[in-house]
Formats: structure tokens, sequence, C-alpha cells
């Protein structure tokens, strides 16, 4: 997910469980009337520094997304390694 200061908070924190995380270290308890504001949004209200906040928020969410990305490898490889099985040993031969 790319996350700028134009991101949706509700998307954002519907996306990754961990920008709530990131977002309440920074004293925000996100509520549902914050849903519609875009990050900047947010921040301005807030008193906070976005820029610090999107370095945060980028890095959390990536390494989210890096282990979602890893639970679906595991899953291709087992499927796929079951299911061509038989054919590994003919074109060893």
């Amino acid at each position: 997910m790319r996350i700028t200061e134009d991101t949706r908070v509700g998307r954002l924190v519907s996306a990754s469980p961990a920008a709530r995380s990131v977002l309440a270290w920074y004293g925000v308890d996100v509520e549902a009337g914050d849903f519609e504001l875009k990050l900047e949004e947010l921040c301005n209200e807030r008193e906070l520094d976005i820029d610090d906040i999107l370095v945060d928020l980028r890095s959390q969410v990536q390494d989210d997304d890096d282990d979602d990305d890893d639970d679906d490898e595991d899953d291709d490889e087992g499927g796929f390694d079951g299911f061509d099985a038989d054919d590994d040993d003919d074109d060893e031969d």
C-alpha cells in the first residue's frame, strides 16, 4: 500500500492493523469520525509532524505487507510442489 499525506485514515487502518498501533504511539486514538480524514488533515488537527508519522507508517505497513507476502509464498510453494512432484522426476531422466 502506498501511503501519502492524502491517504485516508480509514483506508489505512483497514488495510493494516499496524497502522492503528503507529497512530496510537503518537497519541491518536482513531475514531469513526477520523476515517474520512486524510493523514495530513489528521496531523494538522492534532499538531503532529506528518513527515515523522509517514516514515513510521511506511515502515510498519511495509513490514505487514512483507509478512502477508511470505504467507502467500508458503501457500503457493506447498501447492506447487505437491502438484508437480511427478513432473520433476520425468524431467531429470
